[in-house]
């Protein structure tokens, strides 16, 4: 099995949130509150994926702590981010 990814597990958990709404068993501020908190949830697995993807393609030549800070400085380039999450 593989492992699921930000997007996949966004788009999951966002539709369950829609459903909810829908059938009006979470208020529509509710549902704004919990997709924003899903959306960065989904931004930190994103920047987690990338250290990790970083960490495992260096075939062990790098610590851990400079593939990571790697990892990070890729992402915060590539998507605007921060070291917040």
């Amino acid at each position: 099995m593989s492992k699921q990814t930000a997007v996949d597990r966004y788009r999951l958990e966002s539709q369950k949130l829609m459903i909810k709404a829908i059938r009006e068993e979470i208020s529509n501020e509710e549902w704004r509150l919990l997709e924003n908190k899903l959306g960065e949830e989904a931004k930190a697995m994103e920047r987690e994926q990338i250290v990790e993807a970083y960490q495992a393609g260096d075939g062990g030549a790098y610590n851990l702590q400079d593939t990571k800070l790697w990892g990070q400085e890729f992402y915060n380039e590539k998507y605007g981010g921060n070291n917040d999450n």
